[in-house]
């Protein structure tokens, strides 16, 4: 659709990426751009990876998960089954690659 459901504002969970777009529903939308929206997640991730929060954090790539699935409280209670799953199927894609 181009435009929010009624009722619903920001922050918007934009593109196939799904990041975390606080800001116009227009700015959302120019998420569909594949390239855009990959271009920008890897910027999210690399902000989680640098924050103070992953910093001191004894697995950075976990933490910069938690940020980019689920924010700050998901970060404090890391209880989201979120970054295993990346990690996980990050392995199975790597070694598929090996194996060819």
């Amino acid at each position: 659709w181009n435009y929010p459901r009624r009722n619903v504002s920001g922050p918007y969970f934009c593109g196939v990426t799904q990041v975390m777009a606080d800001m116009s529903w227009n700015k959302c939308l120019e998420l569909r751009d594949i390239f855009l929206a990959y271009k920008t997640a890897v910027i999210e991730l690399e902000e989680w990876l640098s924050s103070p929060y992953c910093q001191n954090s004894t697995n950075k790539m976990q933490c910069a998960l938690w940020g980019y699935g689920g924010g700050h409280p998901a970060i404090k209670a890391r209880t989201a089954t979120y970054p295993l799953r990346v990690m996980n199927r990050a392995l199975a894609i790597t070694k598929s690659i090996y194996r060819s």
